[in-house]
């Protein structure tokens, strides 16, 4: 079909470094590339418009050569594919499809919303990432605090009281605290460290599928990606794509790492006289509803309509899943910090206590 290619993937050769951009960066070069495309400004003086106000070199670079690929007649999204670190591969199989189907504003404005909602939840889960962290780390100071401060009243009973009161104790603190640091600064290391390895790009297929087994985000992140999948394979069907081809580019544009790699895989084995019902059974990833729309829509000659409803379904379940995240996060994340705080101040308590009790009652 003219204007319609199947995936290209870049040569590792090809892949260029310019650092990393998040979500939020995302949402706005992407709002105004829809913008822009839905406009009667010209591609081209759009991209040199972006790239002229962009204050972050790696995507500014990515615009310049965005800007003179679409002058030289070349896809945007081949341009995009060599800065991963700047565009995810869902990012690029979005944009291979608004190119491929002449909805190129449409998928800009997908990309935005879904790096708006990627940005809340990321927040969401920093904040309470630094919550838990920052609780743990502290226990062995407070502790060290509690130690110091005993040991400084021992010294003073034993020295009748004559000593001076502050530099006793910040002598013990010290002591306590010296003692304690290296263990908690080592364990927080670790901590930081394992989080920085997990979160490295070749981690990112293992990451993706562990929250598809969450019970909450799993469902959340299923719904997200089959929303993209549908439009895209909606798009592509409705612009003249075979089914195979339709597929192909669809399976690039879901922005769970792990599903995106199972459709990819079930792409590869896909026959051009295959129907699409049979392939995403296949999958063993769509519920039967899903796939009897789309053979009543095969049968119908209304394959596009009928993927579609089911894209429109997986966006709607999206938006709740998003809603009810953001609502039962907040019990989920409070209930066990609010029991591992009570375990934690109980056992300062009991510290302290045992600390105070040692000391006013007499040893033989």
């Amino acid at each position: 079909q003219p204007g319609i290619t199947g995936p290209t993937p870049v040569p590792v050769a090809d892949l260029k470094k310019a650092g990393r951009a998040n979500d939020k960066r995302r949402y706005f070069l992407f709002t105004q590339l829809g913008r822009f495309f839905r406009s009667a400004v010209s591609p081209v003086t759009a991209m040199d418009q972006l790239s002229t106000q962009m204050n972050h070199p790696g995507l500014k670079r990515a615009l310049i050569e965005g800007k003179e690929a679409m002058a030289a007649g070349k896809p945007l999204s081949d341009t995009f594919a060599e800065y991963p670190g700047l565009f995810p591969p869902d990012i690029v199989g979005t944009l291979k499809t608004g190119e491929s189907t002449g909805e190129l504003a449409d998928a800009c404005d997908r990309i935005a919303a879904q790096a708006m909602a990627s940005h809340a939840l990321r927040r969401q889960l920093f904040f309470y990432g630094l919550i838990l962290f920052l609780t743990v780390c502290l226990y062995p100071f407070i502790l060290g605090v509690i130690r110091g401060s005993l040991g400084s009243m021992s010294e003073q009973d034993k020295a009748g009281g004559t000593l001076p009161v502050m530099t006793t104790l910040m002598k013990h603190v010290r002591l306590e605290t010296a003692r304690i640091a290296p263990s908690a600064l080592a364990c927080g290391a670790v901590f930081a460290l394992v989080w920085h390895i997990w979160h490295l790009d070749r981690f990112r297929l293992q990451r993706h599928r562990l929250v598809l087994s969450l019970p909450i985000l799993g469902k959340r992140a299923w719904a997200e990606s089959m929303a993209r999948f549908g439009w895209a394979l909606s798009s592509m069907s409705k612009g003249g794509a075979t089914a195979r081809q339709a597929f192909e580019i669809a399976a690039e544009t879901p922005p769970n790492a792990w599903l995106a790699h199972q459709l990819q895989e079930i792409a590869r084995s896909m026959g051009e006289a295959d129907k699409m019902s049979g392939t995403l059974e296949r999958t063993g990833i769509f519920p039967a509803e899903t796939i009897h729309i789309v053979s009543n829509g095969e049968m119908a000659g209304d394959l596009p309509g009928a993927i579609m409803s089911t894209a429109r379904a997986a966006e709607a379940e999206f938006s709740a899943r998003d809603s009810s995240w953001a609502q039962l996060s907040r019990f989920l994340f409070y209930i066990p910090m609010g029991i591992l705080t009570l375990l934690m101040a109980i056992s300062l308590y009991g510290a302290l206590y045992g600390g105070i009790m040692k000391q006013l009652l007499p040893t033989e």
